[in-house]
């Protein structure tokens, strides 16, 4: 029998862990620390699942790009990238960007994503049809972004992801 791989190429833990209605969220980074490596949850409505998971997540999310992406290329399994725009708060301007420089429009965002070879789709949820049409930008114009814009939204990202002084908090608002 073939094992269950993970996007790292190893097994996945023997045990895994399923959402219950009634789990502690904390359960999620036991189960981890004990060593499951495989999570399952049927649909949005385990909170507790969502929010483990989550908080896991944040706490182990560097990486992607180096570990999961590459994986995830060579498997050929395509990545869908969704809150590109992190729920809308990568479009204000942190206290320690720039005044004179632009902040990203929703579509900058999504190019930044896009650039990536294993991203197939960017996933937009505009919240009126204006948005939308500046969205649809990517499918008129392309997804690429010039060397000098990739590099100022690489900076904007360093600064708001926390390694510049105006990091902002990366919990799910």
């Amino acid at each position: 029998m073939q094992d269950i791989l993970t996007l790292s190429g190893r097994p996945v833990s023997r045990l895994g862990l399923a959402a219950g209605s009634d789990m502690d969220e904390r359960c999620v980074q036991a189960a981890f620390e004990g060593g499951v490596t495989y999570f399952f949850f049927y649909n949005t409505s385990f909170t507790a699942m969502l929010n483990g998971l989550r908080s896991l997540l944040q706490r182990h999310r560097e990486g992607a790009e180096e570990k999961v992406f590459p994986a995830a290329l060579k498997a050929g399994v395509p990545v869908t990238a969704f809150t590109c725009t992190r729920w809308g708060s990568l479009l204000k301007r942190p206290p320690a960007w720039d005044p004179g420089r632009p902040v990203p429009a929703a579509a900058d965002c999504y190019r930044f994503v896009l650039r990536h070879p294993a991203v197939r789709i960017a996933l937009t949820a505009p919240a009126t049809v204006r948005q939308l049409y500046d969205n649809l930008s990517i499918l008129r114009d392309g997804p690429d972004l010039s060397p000098e814009q990739y590099r100022a939204w690489e900076e904007y990202g360093r600064l708001v992801h926390g390694d510049g002084k105006g990091a902002f908090e990366t919990r799910w608002p």
